[in-house]
């Protein structure tokens, strides 16, 4: 009595299994496709090289003091640090942007970000801007990796 209760058992989960594969398959497949992506092998992702990683533009995330943070948001008079800053920045051929525009929170005000055409030249733009009185870390944002499996 007991095997043929195992068996029936075995064999009425088999069609639920296959049933849920199926489903997540499809679900799977979906994603990818309302995603705007590709679902065939041959749209995964290869490593660039490092004359490809190069010749992208790299994010340079920059926080300053409060008080300039403010001075470049337009929300305080300008400051002999913040005209250092901004000297700085043009010479260096960058333009900074806030990542919270408009932002009177301490919290967020201070964050900036300035897009570097040359990653060849990051490690050099960063010390120059960590040299400042006013800016308190420069840093490129490591690139997203997949989760590990």
């Amino acid at each position: 009595m007991m095997r043929r209760r195992i068996r029936s058992m075995a064999l009425m989960t088999t069609p639920h299994r296959l049933t849920g594969l199926a489903i997540l398959f499809c679900v799977a497949l979906l994603g990818c496709t309302a995603a705007g992506q590709d679902a065939s092998p041959s749209a995964i992702p290869v490593e660039q090289t490092d004359t490809e990683k190069e010749q992208l533009p790299m994010l340079v995330t920059v926080q300053v003091s409060l008080e300039v943070a403010r001075v470049l948001q337009g929300q305080s008079p300008p400051t002999g640090a913040s005209q250092k800053l901004v000297e700085t920045v043009e010479e260096l051929g960058l333009e900074l942007k806030p990542v919270h525009p408009g932002a009177e929170d301490p919290l967020l005000a201070p964050f900036f970000t300035a897009e570097v055409p040359d990653a060849v030249a990051v490690d050099e733009i960063i010390a120059s801007l960590l040299q400042l009185e006013s800016v308190e870390a420069a840093y490129v944002k490591p690139p997203a990796e997949p989760a590990a499996p």
